[in-house]
Parts: structure tokens; sequence; C-alpha cells
């Protein structure tokens, strides 16, 4: 019996290899699978710092169709209670806007811009922008509030997809803004600007022209 029991132990480390070529599932498969529920568990795919102090893995390069995440059953239903917890905040923050006849939505940056024609875009390159300084839009400026809160039912699909995208393999590209003196707007990257804030996040790694 000691023998059969050693000769048992020693197969039983193979069960996973056996099933997953028995499906035609590679064990490199299963092994990303595992890591990456973990990695989605544990902290977002890009530079961050958030309230709790918390840290996440940097990733680098660009970011590429992700095998995990591209299949909503993962991540749809903790999404799903995200984007809900996000739209209360937003009818709330609306709401107490207009009892104190306050605006509670991004500022239209061609708005700012009326009276700055003179000014030209210059690059500035990349990088991590507070997401408290980012208070307008170049061409959302109704869709999200000023705390990039989803102000509309309508936003719920790409929202819960760049949540999807937050907790994949990849992460996230930089979003890109442009700054006006010390105020940022978002010509690109609303959803992701919106999802890093829901979950916790208090800069966003960015792409900046500078209006000068």
């Amino acid at each position: 019996m000691g023998a059969l029991a050693e000769i048992m132990d020693a197969g039983a480390g193979m069960w996973p290899a056996l099933v997953a070529a028995g499906a035609g599932i590679g064990v490199g498969t299963i092994v990303g699978f595992v890591a990456g529920r973990s990695a989605a568990r544990t902290g977002l795919r890009w530079p961050l710092t958030t309230s709790r102090g918390r840290s996440a893995r940097l990733v680098a390069g660009p970011a590429a169709p992700d095998e995990l995440w591209d299949d909503p059953s993962v991540w749809s239903e903790e999404a799903e209670q995200a984007f809900a917890r996000a739209r209360r905040s937003a009818r709330r923050e609306l709401r107490l806007a207009r009892l104190a006849g306050r605006n509670a939505r991004l500022v239209p940056f061609h708005d700012v811009m009326a009276d700055k024609r003179t000014l030209s875009p210059q690059e500035r390159g990349e990088c991590s922008v507070p997401i408290s300084s980012i208070v307008g839009s170049v061409n959302k400026p109704f869709a999200f509030t000023t705390s990039f809160e989803p102000a509309s039912d309508a936003l719920r699909t790409r929202w819960k997809k760049a949540y999807g995208v937050a907790h994949g393999l990849a992460g996230y590209q930089p979003v890109e803004l442009y700054q006006v003196g010390d105020r940022f707007f978002v010509v690109d990257g609303h959803f992701r600007i919106s999802v890093t804030k829901a979950l916790g996040g208090e800069s966003i790694r960015a792409r900046v022209k500078e209006w000068a």
C-alpha cells in the first residue's frame, strides 16, 4: 500500500495537465487565467496612487488585446455593481448641485478657449496627472459629472468594458489631455478616468498638450 500511495501522490500533480490536455486547453492558459484573476482582485494594471495607499504593478508597453478579460462573463457582474454605485453617486451629485444652484457637469473646453484664440498646443509628453485637476472635456462635457461619475445609464456598456480592461493583463493606454494653465481637459479617455476614480485612483497616466 505504501508503494501504491507514493505512485498516486506522484500522479496527483499531473492531473491538471492531463485534464487540460484532454480538454484541448494549454496548461499555460490555465495558469494565465488563475494569475489574471488574482491580479484582477489585488490591483489595477497601471501606475496608480490611491486614497488607501495601494500601489499597482507597472505593466510596460502598449495595450494589447486581452485574451482573459475580452470575455465579459469574467467581469460583467462585478462591473455592473460598480457602475450602479457610480450612477447613484452621480445622481446624488447632480441633485445637490441643483439645490445649490451649481453646475455639476464638466467644463466645455471650447468655452474656455473662446477668449484664448492666440494660443496653440505644445506637446508636453507623457506624465501622471491628478484626477482632481481634470475639470473639463473637449467633446463629452455633459456625459460625466465634475467628479467623473457617469451621468447617464446609456454609458453602461462602454463603462463596464473600461472596467474590464482596467483589470486585464494589458491595462490602459494613457489618456489624452489638453492643459490650459493648471487645468486639464479630456480629449480621449473619459471612461478610463471615470473607472480609475471609481476604483480609488487619484491620478492617471496621460499624454498632454499644453495650450500656451
